[in-house]
């Protein structure tokens, strides 16, 4: 009799409970939604049309058809999640590489450092290796991201492959495919196509952009011009010793993955090759390389109305040190109250409010307007008297006590020298932006303590390099609670 091994014992066993888990949680859900709001649209149907027909156990008739449509297509979509793990790691095991069915922390970190930190990034059915002292990772990725103005979110799935190689050096940078839509929106950011008049094929397949335009010009020499304008469709971001290629919005079966790694592996040596050509180009020149941080100094002057609604919330080192230097209470100024507070915490003291207010009027029509038995309408509007107040009111005392607790820090907040001991990762994202946990060791009028405050995006970085580096940083800290603090230096890292 053969054993199985004990790893693929529990890969198997994971899948059957993952399986098992979508299930049950279509299930509930399917149940829960036939169960109140579909008799509310049968009412309102049964209304429109006249319908006097009375429909014996109407809400377990619609809890039991919801459950069972949406257990079965959970089930359907968790068998095929399973299966696709299942060819993926088979693809792996052939090409000797290695299989992770979840991506590591520090691998979703810097693919959010890529995309700008966008908000909602999966990363799963990794397949990696090291290859001449370069990493290749090959990977599904779903990430959600705003579909424009209404802020509507759209999910996008994709197959990506990840370099990164120490002894590379790329400047920031983006290629993808040109669109009519995508030149208006760069146009608008002052992020204007790099052109080249010698290639007007690429030119016109392709929209290239970068915070340096002249390094970008010097990286794209004749080799990889040629290659993408033979291989059209790709998407690329590059920055320092990163690069990221995927084609947009394609996810590939595991069937073709394989042959997607191919093309991967050939663009990326292309990458390679321009890569030491520019370093051995930018060596000789006498203004040396020049730098690859992302700063937004280089990136061209942007238009008028975006330019002055990101500098309504910049925050000049000069203001900030009159602003720590001053008197408490301070006056914060609008830019630091903006970057602080923001709009969103507003917004949700708002909504809370309302939908606490709303609660309370469907309770109070549902004990004293609806009288009598306890008919369908009187338990439909009782759950959401009950319901909206319960989420209405979270939601308005976290947001009133963020906007307080916070204003008191900017007018009352004491400034103290500290030292920071971790910056951690998170899973929470706000406003698109990964939270992080910076945890500072500083001394208040009791003695030396460490606190926690919360940090976003980019601002996670430059703490990451003072945290190598060992340089102080500069918080506030209340006295009344001196485990609330937040990092005043980060108000003139922030970007927008």
């Amino acid at each position: 009799m053969v054993r199985e091994r004990p790893e693929a014992w529990s890969e198997q066993n994971a899948d059957r409970f993952t399986l098992i888990a979508m299930t049950v949680g279509g299930l509930i859900f399917g149940a829960i939604f036939g169960a109140i709001f579909l008799p509310i649209l049968y009412g309102f149907v049964a209304s429109f049309l006249d319908w006097n027909a009375k429909v014996p156990h109407l809400r377990w008739a619609f809890a039991l058809g919801g459950a069972g449509f949406s257990g079965f297509r959970a089930y359907l979509r968790g068998r095929k999640q399973i299966r696709r793990r299942q060819a993926t790691r088979g693809v792996a095991e052939d090409l000797g590489m290695q299989y992770s069915a979840d991506a590591s922390e520090e691998l979703r970190d810097e693919l959010g450092t890529l995309f700008g930190d966008r908000g909602g990034i999966r990363v799963s059915n990794t397949v990696h290796r090291e290859v001449d002292s370069a990493r290749i990772v090959v990977a599904d990725m779903q990430y959600r991201h705003s579909s424009g103005s209404n802020s509507d979110t759209k999910v996008t799935n994709q197959t990506i492959a990840y370099f990164t190689a120490d002894q590379l050096q790329f400047p920031r940078l983006e290629l993808q495919p040109e669109g009519v839509l995508l030149t208006l929106m760069t146009s608008l950011l002052g992020d204007n196509d790099i052109d080249f008049d010698d290639y007007p094929e690429f030119s016109k397949q392709y929209h290239l952009t970068g915070v340096n335009p002249q390094m970008v010009r010097q990286l794209f020499g004749r080799e990889l011009l040629e290659h993408f304008t033979r291989n059209p469709g790709w998407q690329v971001k590059a920055d320092g010793k990163r690069l990221l290629l995927f084609r947009p919005r394609k996810r590939f079966d595991p069937s073709h993955l394989e042959g997607f790694i191919d093309e991967a592996m050939e663009t990326f040596s292309h990458f390679m090759t321009a890569s030491y050509d520019l370093a051995d180009a930018t060596s000789t020149a006498s203004s040396g390389v020049p730098s690859s941080d992302g700063s937004l100094g280089d990136a061209g002057v942007m238009p008028s109305l975006l330019a002055a609604a990101i500098e309504r919330s910049r925050v000049t080192p000069a203001e900030l040190e009159r602003f720590l230097t001053a008197p408490t209470p301070r006056d914060v100024p609008l830019n630091i109250r903006r970057q602080r507070l923001g709009g969103g915490s507003l917004v949700a003291s708002i909504l809370g409010c309302l939908f606490l207010t709303a609660g309370v009027v469907m309770a109070a029509v549902a004990i004293f307007v609806l009288e009598g038995p306890m008919t369908e309408d009187r338990v439909v509007v009782s759950i959401f008297g009950t319901l909206l107040p319960l989420v209405g009111g979270v939601m308005a005392y976290f947001a009133i006590r963020y906007r307080y607790q916070n204003s008191r820090l900017l007018r009352h907040g004491s400034v103290a020298e500290g030292h920071i001991e971790a910056v951690q990762r998170t899973d929470t994202t706000i406003n698109n932006q990964r939270q992080y946990k910076l945890k500072v060791r500083f001394s208040d009028q009791l003695g030396r303590r460490t606190s926690t405050c919360n940090i976003y995006g980019k601002v996670a970085e430059a703490a990451r390099q003072r945290h190598q580096e060992g340089q102080p940083v500069r918080i506030l800290y209340d006295r009344s609670a001196p485990q609330r603090i937040l990092w005043a230096d980060a108000f003139t890292l922030a970007k927008f």
